[in-house]
């Protein structure tokens, strides 16, 4: 009777592990991204074809040229992914409030539209890396912008009623003696620090970076005030095209394209 129970105790133990082992195995595939067939992977794949979703009213990020096609850096970036998984780019021109909607009914596989990373949507969506940093940053003669760790007894040009007002009113409480020039138009930020109206100038990443092209003698800052990562969106159920869009960003970024299409399309470099 006693070795009878010894099996039963044995059996029973290696039900147990054999069943751990399964349960561990479940979840490292889950973890690696395999524990759910990715359909859209699979989709572009079989059909070869990439549908992105942009809002082409955005330039320099995405526009529809002259001639009816579009142009721009985020169309570039959705060319090269398409040439990448060898297969064709198909773009859907959709207003940037539908976006996501369109997005959630499978329009399209990707959102690629300056689309700043909204963390309140994770639980909807899947999120790529960040491409591009459109968060404020300072511009001024480089001379200046090594100073302005302490921006006291400088002129600093802002948009009334921005963002950067905004920022730039937070470090005036920290700063007293900074002195805020206030200006209608974004245009306007520019003008005033190239005339020496003002000693530097808060501008969103975008702007910044198109008014040091057109102005070389200003420099923008290294650092950001704010963070405003643009990312590509996804459906929740593609972990694959989710590791793919990742893993072409990287080497995007680190062979050096990704900066070129910067510079062709914004000017500088992305951060």
């Amino acid at each position: 009777m006693a070795h009878a129970g010894d099996a039963m105790i044995r059996k029973r133990w290696l039900i147990g592990v054999g069943v751990a082992v399964a349960v561990a195995a479940l979840v490292l595939l889950r973890l690696l991204g395999g524990g759910q067939a990715d359909k859209i992977w699979a989709r572009i794949q079989r059909e070869g074809v990439l549908r992105v979703g942009m809002d082409a009213s955005y330039p320099p990020f995405e526009f529809v040229d002259g001639e009816g096609r579009f142009r721009g850096l985020d169309v570039d970036l959705a060319q090269a992914l398409a040439e990448r998984w060898g297969v064709r780019l198909e773009i859907a021109n959709v207003g940037f409030d539908g976006l996501y909607d369109a997005l959630r009914n499978k329009q399209f596989d990707l959102i690629v539209s300056a689309l700043p990373y909204d963390p309140f949507l994770r639980k909807d969506f899947a999120f790529s890396y960040s491409y591009f940093n459109a968060g404020l940053r300072w511009v001024a003669r480089p001379d200046v912008l090594a100073t302005l760790a302490d921006p006291s007894g400088r002129r600093v040009a802002v948009q009334t009623g921005s963002s950067a007002d905004v920022e730039a009113r937070t470090l005036q409480r920290r700063f007293p003696q900074m002195a805020l020039v206030t200006v209608d138009e974004v245009a306007q930020v520019g003008q005033a620090l190239a005339e020496g109206d003002a000693d530097a100038a808060i501008l969103d990443g975008v702007s910044a970076l198109q008014f040091v092209a057109a102005h070389p003698q200003f420099a923008v800052g290294d650092a950001l005030l704010t963070d405003e990562p643009y990312v590509i969106a996804l459906p929740l159920d593609a972990p694959t095209l989710k590791r793919e869009v990742n893993a072409a960003l990287v080497d995007f970024r680190e062979s050096g394209r990704l900066d070129a299409w910067i510079r062709q399309w914004v000017g500088g470099e992305s951060e």
